[in-house]
C-alpha cells in the first residue's frame, strides 16, 4: 500500500500536468486560428498558373448542389389526406 507521501506526490504531479495541458489548450485556442489561416494561405495560394486555381476553378470531381423547397399554405387540408 503506498504511503500518503507517495499518494501526495502523485496528486502534486497530476495537477501540474493538468495545468500544463490546460495552458497549452488555452493558448492553442487563442493562436490556433491564426496558425492555421496561415498555413493555408502559405500552402493553397490562389495565384495565376498554379495548380491550386486550376483545381478551385474547375474542380476535377463535380460539384451538385440541390435545393427542395416546399410551400404548405392549408396544412389543416393536407393533414386530413386531400391533394
Amino acid at each position: 500500500m503506498p504511503s500518503s507521501r507517495t499518494i501526495s506526490c502523485i496528486s502534486i504531479l497530476t495537477v501540474i500536468i493538468s495545468c500544463i495541458f490546460v495552458i497549452i489548450g488555452i493558448i492553442g485556442i487563442i493562436l490556433g486560428p491564426g496558425i492555421l489561416q496561415k498555413q493555408i494561405n502559405n500552402n493553397l495560394p490562389l495565384k495565376v498558373d498554379s495548380d491550386q486555381l486550376d483545381s478551385w476553378a474547375t474542380p476535377p470531381v463535380p460539384i451538385y448542389l440541390q435545393f427542395w423547397l416546399w410551400e404548405c399554405i392549408n396544412l389543416a387540408a393536407l393533414s386530413n389526406g386531400s391533394s
